[in-house]
């Protein structure tokens, strides 16, 4: 009974010094560093939830099977990693960056929240025109 105590208190100690000395070890990333994370992140969830996007922009995409994906959930899901990374965006602090990385915290900030903002016009409805829909993209 007390050998099994002592092992128990023996294993704990060990688990916690091993947390301990991870942690001081672990190199912590830049602020800028976090940005250029954050945009890249950013960069990869609209380009997996709309491929089609690469034909505008210039971007590589491996996907040229489909098209953005328009139900509600998926959606929904769109917006909640959106919500993720914008919180995360307000984590870091703005004096610690250097000049590029504000332009891009900026840039960023503005799509997020723009994006966030237009959320209640429900645009994803809209473009049933035979005008402007999303089909007419294609034709340039």
């Amino acid at each position: 009974m007390r050998m099994a105590r002592r092992v128990r208190r023996a294993l704990a100690c060990a688990g916690w010094l091993l947390f301990c000395v991870s942690a001081v070890g672990a190199e912590q990333p830049t602020p800028s560093g976090r940005i250029k994370a954050l945009a890249d992140r950013f960069t990869a969830l609209r380009m997996d939830y709309d491929p089609t996007v690469a034909y505008f922009t210039g971007l590589p995409t491996k996907d040229h099977t489909r098209f953005p994906d328009r139900r509600p959930s998926a959606i929904r899901e769109l917006e909640r990693s959106e919500d993720a990374i914008a919180a995360e965006l307000a984590t870091v602090p703005l004096d610690a960056l250097d000049a590029p990385a504000r332009a891009t915290r900026a840039v960023l900030h503005e799509m997020l929240e723009s994006s966030r903002r237009l959320r209640v016009c429900r645009a994803e409805l809209w473009e049933l025109s035979h005008f402007v829909g999303w089909q007419t993209t294609f034709a340039l």
